[in-house]
């Protein structure tokens, strides 16, 4: 299900918990998840409405009644949410949008709409810093290689922080004495592994367009690097996610 309908493994087990797709059959022994046949429809439909934005609430109404008769409050959903993706893109540029530090609010202001939020009671690193890394293990990987390592390899299962928030799959790192990466077992480990949101890296290997990438892992609490060959202002940087003892 997971492979042919678009939807990691953590992701399946958070839409169970929410009531939005739900097994036929759990497997009390083993906690595997059995879906039927028609299910892979629902669930190739509830990843294209996530990645184009559809509140998870709306979500669960359209998949509720997709084979149903009320076709009238589906299309009313997608179409609800068609207008809400137009609006966002009509809006965008034709008003210059002034953001502004109040105290502690934040407040937003274009045209004549405006919004504002609290501040965040942390202060938040200058990205400017980060790109200036300390000298950090480098490796050239093969970027076709590397990407099927990833997709296929092992993978453990973020902590979720944030009430609401979504766990996600993590592939974890380590550039071992020859240069090579290796993505870690479950039960590796080693002081010197570095966690990652496997999505987030696969991006940024989309993102590096190159045959050839070069990874620079510093500590594991220090961001990961993607850069390309021979162009050092070129990179992704990706912030590792620290593993649960």
């Amino acid at each position: 299900m997971a492979r042919d309908g678009g939807l990691s493994v953590s992701a399946l087990r958070f839409f169970d918990r929410a009531g939005v797709l739900v097994p036929a059959w759990v497997d009390p022994v083993n906690g595997y998840r059995w879906y039927e046949s028609g299910q892979l429809e629902e669930a190739r439909l509830l990843a294209r409405l996530r990645r184009a934005g559809m509140p998870l609430a709306d979500i669960r109404l359209v998949l509720a009644r997709w084979a149903g008769a009320d076709t009238d409050l589906v299309r009313g959903l997608l179409q609800a949410h068609l207008r809400r993706l137009e609006l966002g893109l009509s809006s965008a540029g034709e008003e210059p949008v002034h953001l502004a530090v109040d105290g502690d609010r934040v407040p937003l202001e274009t045209g004549d709409r405006h919004t504002s939020g609290p501040g965040i009671g942390h202060e938040f690193p200058d990205y400017r810093r980060l790109v200036d890394l300390p000298a950090g293990r480098r490796a050239h990987v093969d970027t076709a290689a590397f990407r099927k390592a990833l997709e296929t390899g092992p993978v453990r299962v973020s902590e979720t922080r944030e009430q609401g928030g979504e766990p996600h799959d993590l592939s974890v790192l380590r550039v071992a004495e020859n240069g090579s990466v290796i993505v870690c077992d479950d039960g590796d480990d080693d002081p010197d592994n570095v966690a990652v949101n496997r999505e987030v890296l696969l991006d940024a290997l989309t993102a590096g367009a190159r045959d050839e990438l070069v990874l620079e892992v510093g500590a594991p609490t220090a961001p990961l690097a993607v850069r390309r060959p021979y162009d050092e202002g070129a990179l992704s940087l990706l912030m590792p996610v620290r593993l649960g003892n």
